[in-house]
């Protein structure tokens, strides 16, 4: 693993690709740590591959969190791979760090708008906004 240090930008949306990568395969969250280990240990800082590492151990669990605050009109599954992706490391940032949460959406939403213009990028917003901060 590199000794370089990736900023919190950077980590974002290195986060999100990750996940979509994994989200268009359908893989398995042993195909993804495994996937951790072998191949991008040069691409990653220590504190990246830590927290991919806690996002494929949480994975379900972040969904879980996700799907009831989806509209009516929203199913999981036919959202976009990007945009879950997205969704699954904004809520673990949102839930798991010190970054205030208006910082992590307004970063999550600029990922969303750069991979996908024509995208309703007010979904989500609307959807990590419900999410609570664990002690406020």
């Amino acid at each position: 693993m590199s000794e370089f240090k990736i900023n919190l930008t950077d980590r974002r949306r290195i986060l999100v690709q990750l996940f979509y990568r994994y989200a268009l395969t359908n893989s398995d969250i042993s195909v993804i740590k495994q996937d951790l280990l072998d191949e991008t240990q040069e691409k990653l800082d220590i504190p990246t591959f830590e927290i991919a590492n806690k996002v494929a151990d949480q994975i379900f669990e972040i969904i879980d969190v996700i799907v009831p605050v989806l509209s009516i009109k929203w199913q999981w599954e036919r959202i976009p791979a990007y945009v879950q992706s997205a969704l699954i490391i904004g809520t673990y940032e949102i839930k798991n760090t010190d970054t205030p949460k208006p910082v992590t959406i307004n970063e999550i939403l600029k990922l969303i708008k750069f991979a996908m213009p024509d995208y309703e990028y007010k979904y989500v917003n609307a959807v990590l906004d419900k999410m609570e901060k664990p002690n406020g």
